[in-house]
């Protein structure tokens, strides 16, 4: 039911399958994983899905019986705030539930639903909130400048490889879309997923400037072994 995820999920269908529907299997799967989820997601998610698409107003966020959209955009109305008033250095990392909480009480007739010590729900908020813009600007330029090293070296990449670094770099575009609707800024699975981007490339750039032999493949015979019999067991 997350917003987040299903934003990411549906941004890597539009990047990765809708270009091959030409081919009759990918069309194939595509139909079967949308009926799957048509038939396996719970009620409570086509409700969530209903009342966000009669949104388009923060007016006629009412239209949400769950008020979930409503508290949220609360909660990213505060954030602001936060990162608005501390621009620079921000209230540090980890401390933005308890500022929140602060913030919330001090505004509570403009923001009633969004109470408590919240979390930003979204990564960037979050980051400038507890990190200030100068925290923000080297996030982005972090998590952007590997998207756009993945695609460069995308251009000279070749099979099967290619593949792999294309659902690597479309997979971290996901997970920074999902980023608007959760705060993502800490798990190490996205820096685990930078690394290997990393790595990916910087092994292709490694063979594309290694010698031709050395870009060979490898082929290792191995020689039969005889089993080592154990000395007590042998006979006398």
């Amino acid at each position: 039911q997350s917003r987040g995820a299903l934003l990411a999920v549906g941004g890597m269908l539009v990047a990765l399958v809708i270009p091959r529907l030409k081919n009759p299997r990918v069309l194939v799967g595509a139909v079967a994983f949308g009926i799957g989820a048509i038939i396996f997601a719970p009620a409570s998610v086509w409700t969530r899905l209903g009342g966000l698409a009669k949104i388009t107003t923060s007016e006629t966020m009412e239209l949400d019986k769950e008020r979930s959209a409503e508290q949220r955009f609360q909660i990213l109305q505060i954030a602001a705030i936060i990162a608005s008033d501390h621009p620079i250095t921000g209230v540090g990392p980890g401390a933005y539930a308890i500022v929140h909480r602060e913030y919330a009480a001090k505004l509570v007739s403009q923001f009633p639903i969004a109470q408590g010590a919240k979390d930003a729900h979204n990564t960037y908020l979050r980051t400038a909130a507890e990190t200030g813009y100068v925290g923000l600007a080297l996030f982005l330029s972090l998590v952007i400048s590997m998207v756009a090293w993945a695609f460069k070296t995308l251009k000279k990449s070749k099979g099967s490889e290619r593949e792999i670094l294309r659902f690597l770099a479309y997979g971290l575009i996901a997970y920074l879309a999902a980023g608007f609707f959760g705060s993502y800024q800490y798990l190490s699975i996205l820096y685990v997923h930078l690394v290997l981007i990393e790595a990916m490339i910087r092994d292709q750039q490694d063979r594309a400037t290694a010698p031709a032999a050395a870009r060979r493949p490898r082929r290792v015979f191995l020689a039969p072994t005889r089993p080592v019999m154990n000395p007590a067991s042998t006979p006398a």
